[in-house]
């Protein structure tokens, strides 16, 4: 690009913008032919001399437009040099491609956050591939060995070279994926979780375990659909993984109607965490009654059965139900319960689960601190929160209930004595509810005033409530949560 215009150039200020005169203008206004052969000329030669004039006119426009285009590119590469981006350290660029990593994605897809930001430029590539932590997710696609292409084992081997040996490694493996796992047992040291879809993987996972240990597997998940959990030939074979797995703390167990192998043997005195989906009633109960004091539990999709006679106490801190499955409440004794969760996805059998759920809060003796329910009466609520052991609760999350008006009235008042019904509650969370009119149109704020006139507004949607007629210090701190949308589900 030059920075200087010569006169040869078709600039501006050499092309004329104005048309010539016209030799006869007293023809332009009729239909008369010229009077003479030579104003006929006159005419062509002023004709050609605007035709040469609109040529220069539009070389002069072709070049400014070329002007223009070089000085935007210009202006836009040179402020790319002035970017915030370029004056950040190495270490926090490093930490913002760890947020831009999927860890779901699958190992065949290349348009994923670490693959994208080693072909930014030489600088990012040479940082993305020196930090082990972005090649550590691997998830194989649901699809069988025979259809595992090259260029996936080729994607394999290089998220597997560019993690160090110290990385942990989180790994899902999909269904019918033999061959795989055999690629990743000289790196069971640095498993940190790891999830199993297919019985031959997970035999082989068993078996390995069996005289070997895994130091940093934390996280344990079995997913099987159809099929038991383990082959035929092993029923009869006990596996003790209790000293193994030493640092397993989370299990997530999704049996697909199928029972839990009463000879594989887990270290469920260490489990913090347990998910057990589309699991048995019996195994349910089995394994609550294994879990240590303070663990959390979530059942999710219980597959009927015959109910036990034996009453099950479990020592768990937090429980969370899904799906109305509550039948086995009616046996279980949970004591040292602090967290409880109720959360349906449809509210047609309301009433029946909330007959189960106050019987075995009250059985339980429990001192609830967080109570959440997704759908409730407010006479259901208040019937919980009655409960003499229920005054401990400081946090109530609540979505979907009858009129918010009426509960934090009922809430507010004396319990029949100097103290209010919950004298410790501190937070009450609220859902906006999108399926009921009256919630829809219902004015937080003015409710609030409405019980407290010097209520002031918080900072992301929280309010101070003050209740004048407890007997405790009276604050509570009100948080207005979005609605619950649930997925659309697409074909």
């Amino acid at each position: 690009m030059s920075s200087r215009i010569s006169c040869e150039s078709p600039c501006p200020c050499c092309v004329s913008t104005s048309p010539p005169p016209s030799p006869c203008p007293e023809l332009l206004f009729s239909n008369d032919a010229p009077p003479s052969g030579s104003q006929a000329v006159a005419v062509c030669t002023a004709i050609e001399k605007a035709q040469l004039d609109l040529e220069r006119v539009q070389n002069a426009i072709d070049f400014l437009a070329r002007q223009r285009t070089e000085l935007e590119a210009f202006i836009q590469s040179h402020t790319t040099i002035l970017a915030p981006i370029r004056r950040l350290p190495n270490e926090m660029l490093v930490e913002i491609f760890t947020h831009c990593v999927d860890p779901t994605a699958p190992l065949n897809r290349l348009d994923c956050g670490e693959w994208v930001i080693s072909r930014v430029c030489r600088t990012w590539r040479e940082m993305a591939i020196a930090c082990p932590h972005l090649w550590s997710h691997f998830v194989f696609p649901y699809q069988g060995p025979e259809k595992a292409s090259s260029n996936l084992e080729r994607v394999l081997k290089i998220k597997l070279q560019r993690a160090s040996d110290m990385t942990p490694l989180f790994v899902r493996f999909g269904r019918r994926g033999d061959g795989l796992l055999d690629i990743f047992l000289p790196f069971s040291a640095q498993w940190k979780e790891i999830a199993f879809a297919d019985k031959q993987d997970l035999s082989r996972f068993v078996k390995h375990a069996c005289r070997s240990t895994f130091p940093r597997l934390r996280k344990l998940e079995l997913a099987r659909s159809w099929g038991p959990l383990l082959n035929e030939e092993d029923e009869s074979t006990p596996f003790d993984l209790t000293s193994s797995l030493p640092a397993l703390v989370d299990v997530v167990l999704s049996l697909g109607h199928q029972s839990f192998p009463t000879q594989l043997h887990l270290p469920w005195s260490q489990v913090r965490r347990c998910v057990l989906c589309r699991s048995t009633m019996s195994d349910v109960l089995w394994i609550l009654s294994l879990l240590p004091l303070a663990a959390s539990a979530s059942i999710k999709v219980l597959i009927p059965g015959p109910h036990p006679a034996t009453p099950t106490e479990s020592q768990i801190g937090s429980l969370e139900l899904d799906n109305f499955i509550f039948k086995f409440l009616d046996i279980l004794r949970a004591p040292s319960l602090k967290k409880f969760v109720f959360n349906p996805e449809e509210p047609d059998q309301l009433d029946e689960e909330m007959d189960k759920i106050i019987p075995f809060l009250d059985r339980s003796g429990c001192t609830l601190e967080h109570l959440r329910v997704e759908y409730g009466s407010n006479s259901n609520i208040l019937e919980i929160l009655s409960l003499p052991h229920m005054r401990e609760i400081t946090r109530l999350d609540l979505h979907c209930i009858d009129d918010l008006r009426e509960l934090l009235e009922a809430l507010g008042k004396d319990a029949g004595e100097e103290s209010s019904l919950v004298p410790h509650l501190k937070t009450l969370a609220w859902r906006k509810n999108r399926d009921f009119d009256h919630a829809k149109e219902m004015d937080i704020v003015g409710l609030l005033r409405y019980r407290n006139p010097t209520v002031r507004r918080l900072p992301f949607g929280c309010w101070e409530w003050e209740f004048p007629e407890s007997g405790s210090d009276g604050r509570l701190d009100v948080v207005i949560l979005e609605a619950k949308v649930k997925p659309v589900k697409t074909r």
